[in-house]
């Protein structure tokens, strides 16, 4: 492996992660924003050069029409590499310790309607429930870790496997994305910049070499809380007729003889509930040009 193989793995890596974020979810009917993914690269001594190394991509799964202040929703962590410790010099996996770096107002919502939940791919094969999973988070570093298992270890990374773990989140207030504040960018920042509406990774890569921190975040959008006394209504896009009349509704259309234009009158014996009027009718027995 050189430098110019850095991209395709790259993306095989991002390929297989799109792969468990979009089909292993217990939220799937809502979809998942990710933000750009971090990588590092590691020294091969046996072929003195630098390669790829690992990456991780952080997200959130919401319904922005639906997902309020308040409600529980889901973040994610996706992590994986491309080779063992010190390149293929050895076999020794890579391994991956994660941090939650969570913005004001964001706290771990984890009960036993909302756990943590843990997925694995290897190469291009089926998505797997990883059983290396956390009941709950450990004190981490920078924040809430993510450990592997309750025990507190690592996440151990063969090379070519791409792991997810997801996790309930809840938010007392409005997040606004960037204009919440500005996201760090590396360790230093965290600590100087405490107003952000992102969620952050802190994921510290030991791989023998340098063990880097990948800071990958993903800007983060949920409305506000519902107004006091305001009610979601929702109701389907068409009701059969046997649906009105057993529910002691009638519909009345009118068509006049003459014109363009018909009415649709809903009532409820001698209440009126709604009336549509549309205009713009073609006659009949007429043609267009």
């Amino acid at each position: 492996m050189n430098r110019k193989s850095v991209r395709p793995v790259a993306a095989l890596l991002l390929s297989v992660a799109a792969v468990l974020a979009g089909g292993a979810s217990a939220y799937a009917a809502q979809t998942w924003t990710d933000g750009q993914p971090a990588q590092s690269s590691v020294y091969n001594p046996c072929l003195d050069i630098t390669e790829f190394g690992a990456l991780a991509q952080t997200g959130y799964q919401s319904d922005p029409g639906v997902t309020r202040v308040g409600d529980v929703f889901y973040g994610h962590a996706l992590f994986g590499a491309a080779t063992h410790v010190g390149g293929n010099c050895t076999d020794t996996d890579q391994a991956a310790e994660v941090d939650l770096v969570l913005p004001p107002g964001v706290s771990l919502a984890v009960d036993a309607k909302h756990p943590i939940y843990c997925f694995y791919i290897d190469g291009n094969g089926p998505g797997q429930t990883n059983t290396t999973c956390p009941t709950h988070t450990a004190n981490g570093t920078n924040g809430p870790m993510l450990p592997a298992g309750d025990g507190g270890a690592a996440w151990d990374m063969p090379p070519g496997r791409t792991l997810e773990v997801q996790f309930p989140l809840v938010t007392n207030r409005e997040l606004k994305g960037p204009a919440g504040g500005h996201c760090p960018e590396t360790l230093d920042e965290i600590g100087i910049s405490p107003q952000r509406d992102c969620l952050l990774l802190a994921v510290h890569v030991l791989d023998g070499t340098s063990d880097p921190w990948l800071l990958p975040n993903a800007e983060m959008f949920i409305a506000p809380a519902a107004r006091a006394g305001a009610v979601r209504l929702s109701a389907p896009k068409s009701v059969k007729l046997s649906s009105l009349i057993a529910h002691g509704l009638t519909a009345t259309l009118s068509v006049p003889s003459s014109g363009t234009t018909a009415t649709l009158t809903l009532r409820q014996g001698s209440r009126t509930l709604g009336k549509v009027t549309k205009k713009g009718l073609k006659r009949a027995g007429t043609r267009s040009a």
